[in-house]
């Protein structure tokens, strides 16, 4: 009589764990479902924002700048807290028409906060609210109540007029100095908080730059430029984004004898 095959066990591949039925797989899927770690909802709604209109995208170049049917926005800050975006339709309006808040864990590196929006096109007209430190004597004066104009813009107001880049002094024939009520500047008075300049870009064009570090509102004289009329650039008195106007866009000024410069504010009007 012939022997019976001995049954051969299957080994199972390492790692591989038994199938479990009864009490102790009630036991065991207890035991999983307890350190099973979920997601948090912010994480998902994080993701989501990176593949729709609001991304994280890049702190380099500074400022704004066209990328992929978009535009980043980057700038400076090293103290700042909290940073809000503020965009808006017309410059008269009081309310933007979107924020967006600026995570400091995703929309910030190292001193650079940036943020990408989709759809946004040259002229858009924005603004930053930044919270911080208010410590007057080490030069920080955070105000989330106030609007602020990129200091980037400015960057490309000053590329738009190179004049205002020149690597050498300007000639007389290039610039003229100004003071309050048609005056000249009083450069011996060291309590003296106001002077203005006509820069000459040429024969039909100029900028006339005026500044106020005074606690009192002033009125400058505007010269006249040949076949030109002045047109607002520029004026910080106001929150943005009726401070800075962009190029094309400056409004004309009415009042082509005389501008009232507000305390402690500068102000930019294009001859054209």
């Amino acid at each position: 009589m012939k022997e019976p095959k001995k049954l051969k066990r299957k080994r199972r591949p390492a790692g591989q764990k038994l199938p479990v039925s009864g009490p102790a797989a009630e036991k065991a899927n207890a035991g999983a479902h307890l350190t099973t770690s979920e997601r948090p909802l912010h994480d998902y709604v994080a993701e989501l924002s990176e593949r729709t209109e609001v991304r994280t995208c890049v702190p380099l170049p500074m400022g704004t700048h066209e990328d992929g049917g978009g535009v980043n926005f980057a700038f400076f800050s090293r103290h700042a807290t909290r940073v809000r975006l503020e965009l808006f339709d017309h410059p008269q309006d009081a309310k933007p028409a979107r924020v967006i808040d600026l995570d400091p864990a995703r929309n910030r590196t190292g001193d650079v906060w940036h943020v990408w929006i989709k759809g946004i096109r040259p002229g858009q007209l924005y603004g930053y609210r930044l919270d911080g430190p208010y410590q007057p004597k080490d030069g920080h004066r955070f105000n989330f109540q106030n609007l602020l104009l990129d200091p980037f813009a400015m960057i490309a107001f000053r590329r738009t007029h190179s004049i205002l880049s020149k690597e050498q002094f300007y000639t007389d024939a290039e610039i003229q100095w100004l003071g309050p009520q048609r005056g000249l500047p009083n450069w011996a008075n060291p309590q003296g908080k106001q002077f203005g300049c006509l820069i000459h870009e040429d024969e039909r064009s100029a900028l006339c730059l005026m500044f106020n570090a005074g606690a009192d509102a002033v009125e400058f004289g505007l010269p006249s430029v040949p076949a030109a009329q002045w047109h607002l650039a520029v004026d910080t008195s106001p929150e943005a984004p009726q401070d800075l106007f962009a190029a094309g866009q400056e409004p004309l000024w009415e009042n082509p004898h005389t501008y009232h410069l507000s305390p402690r504010s500068n102000a930019i009007l294009l001859a054209r």
